[in-house]
């Protein structure tokens, strides 16, 4: 039997350490000629080649950093002469060689060392780059639009949830004007958002589909305030919304930099295997979810908020609390009890919490305002882009339906001048209303809007509802059968809801329902078949408004979206 004595083992085994250091920090060598920075500037999906999925795929510090150590010893080994590597290569002429490699090889290992300790600590603090600017708006009010991404209006307290998710929100609607019944005009961030920031119906502005970009044709809030002499600011946190989807038009500040993706987060998560074992020990993804907490954002802003108080500003704040994945900090998942063996009750109470933990810094936010002394100078409106679903009508997330789960959303507005402290409006309203009401109330003009002031005629504090029937669209464009298909709903007097699916491309009726929101608010009694006169109705109405935005629809424009972006995009459950 052929055996190997302990000696030859061990040369073995230091051969073999050898190589695989060579290959991995080979690997790494080539991955990071791609660059130690943000994959948004790296590799463009349409750029992206055979090769460089490779590097990506094999590019691991966690597989990475062993090596290093191990090359290390190695390395000390070998310059006091323990190792030999005539064994290796076999011949004396490329011992020479063999050892510039692996030294060379070793400071590549540090070099990419100190790139990983740079992604994960500095560029992910990297502070905002402020400079001399100044407002010349000439008037004393100050504007802030708050969104939290997919919070339903029956969640909060003040719109009658016996949970306690939001005490800082209740107080706040004291000093405020409440909006009963808000609606979203798309049931995902992407078209819900260019509605509001642009008051246009989504096939008007482009940004139809998930990870489309919003037209830069089209004026937004931040350009015309921008124009009006006002500094404005973004701070973002859902990949959507990001500056290559033209989100940023008309803010001389936008903030996404907390949700730019990381080289090391793409290779963690694609580790096969590892990554789940990793993302369950740390309850982690790797992806924007990680970065996108409020306790992060609110540093960041109140920063901002510091050097630029004694301007006149329009800041926008987006906060993912609570979307989806659900997963608040500990205390939070502490607050609210649900049955353990019920993955929609936890799901739920996670989703509670997160509304919980995002009130409580909401409420720094405007203590911080009161001591800078412009709370009460300050504009600010309370919003979301659109609602989530829990099992209601089969569905859970948002994005599939416009049921009321998902378009229904609160709306709260303070300003002492203009919004009477603690009135209540019944009336429905729409996102696309928000813009015209802003504009209003810093008496800035513009023609051209689909949305209505909500302040009164004279831009008094006669508050009222927009008067208009309430349109709903989701675009559904159905890829691999050529097909798109749109799912569309009007809701009059907030009584009546008409909902019908088109095919697009032969403009044929594939589905319709009807509700009775008075006495059926969850809609759950179709009453299409008893109430035809009523159906025949607002279906020429929805035909009317279906053939409108057709006529003013623009281009969606895909904007190249970048790899990291798509893997943030996916990893959130939109594409």
């Amino acid at each position: 039997m052929f055996k190997l004595r302990k000696k030859e083992v061990g040369l073995i085994l230091q051969q073999a350490l050898i190589i695989a250091s060579i290959i991995s920090l080979t690997v790494v060598l080539a991955a990071s000629s791609l660059g130690q920075q943000d994959l948004d500037h790296v590799i463009k999906v349409k750029e992206l080649s055979l090769i460089q999925v490779i590097l990506i795929k094999s590019y691991s510090y966690l597989f990475f950093m062993p090596f290093v150590f191990i090359f290390f010893l190695v390395f000390l080994a070998f310059m006091r002469g323990r190792l030999s590597f005539e064994n290796l290569v076999g011949s004396r002429r490329l011992v020479f060689i063999s050892r510039g490699v692996v030294i060379f090889l070793f400071f590549v290992g540090i070099i990419n060392a100190a790139g990983f300790i740079y992604e994960t600590s500095a560029s992910q603090n990297q502070e905002m780059r402020f400079r001399q600017i100044s407002s010349h708006a000439g008037k004393d009010i100050n504007i802030i639009l708050i969104v939290i991404d997919a919070l339903r209006a029956d969640h909060l307290g003040s719109y009658g949830y016996a949970r306690k998710t939001s005490p800082v929100i209740d107080n706040f609607v004291r000093e405020s004007t409440l909006f009963k019944n808000c609606y979203s005009q798309a049931p995902f961030t992407t078209p819900s958002v260019g509605s509001l920031l642009t008051s246009l119906y989504p096939r008007m502005h482009g940004a139809t589909q998930r990870a489309s970009a919003l037209s830069q044709k089209v004026k937004t809030l931040a350009e015309l305030l921008q124009q009006k002499g006002f500094l404005t600011y973004g701070y973002v946190t859902n990949p959507n919304l990001k500056t290559m989807f033209h989100f940023d038009q008309g803010f001389d500040f936008y903030d996404d930099n907390l949700i730019q993706d990381k080289f090391y987060y793409v290779a963690l998560r694609r580790l096969p295997l590892f990554n789940k074992v990793i993302s369950a020990a740390t309850e982690r993804r790797f992806d924007s979810t990680d970065k996108d907490n409020i306790d992060m954002a609110m540093p960041r802003i109140m920063k901002w908020l510091h050097r630029y108080k004694q301007e006149n500003f329009f800041m926008y704040l987006h906060f993912m609390e609570p979307h989806e994945p659900y997963n608040p900090p500990w205390r939070y998942k502490q607050i609210f009890s649900y049955n353990r063996k019920d993955k929609v009750a936890r799901d739920m109470a996670f989703y509670d919490g997160e509304i919980r933990f995002c009130d409580e810094y909401l409420g720094l936010l405007l203590e911080q305002l009161k001591t800078y002394g412009i709370y009460d100078k300050t504009l600010i409106i309370i919003t979301s882009d659109h609602g989530e679903a829990f099992g209601e009508h089969n569905d859970y997330g948002h994005g599939h339906t416009i049921y009321q789960e998902l378009v229904h959303v609160p709306l709260i507005v303070k300003h002492d001048e203009a919004f009477a402290p603690g009135k209540v409006v019944s009336e429905p309203v729409r996102l696309i209303d928000v813009m015209p009401t802003i504009l209003g109330v810093a008496h800035v003009s513009y023609d051209g809007l689909e949305g209505c002031s909500l302040l009164g005629d004279n831009g008094d504090a006669m508050i009222k509802g927009s008067g208009e029937d309430v349109f709903l669209e989701r675009i559904f464009d159905i890829e691999m059968r050529k097909e798109k298909h749109v799912l569309m709903g009007v809701v009059r007097d907030n009584h009546w809801k008409y909902l019908y699916a088109k095919n697009l491309e032969n403009d044929s009726l594939v589905h319709q329902e009807l509700y009775d929101l008075k006495s059926d608010p969850k809609e759950l009694n179709n009453l299409v078949a008893q109430r035809a006169h009523i159906v025949g109705d607002l279906k020429r109405v929805l035909d009317r408004h279906d053939s409108y935005c057709s006529r003013l629809s623009l281009d969606e424009d895909s904007s190249g979206i970048d790899f990291g972006t798509m893997e943030q995009l996916r990893s959130l459950g939109y594409l």
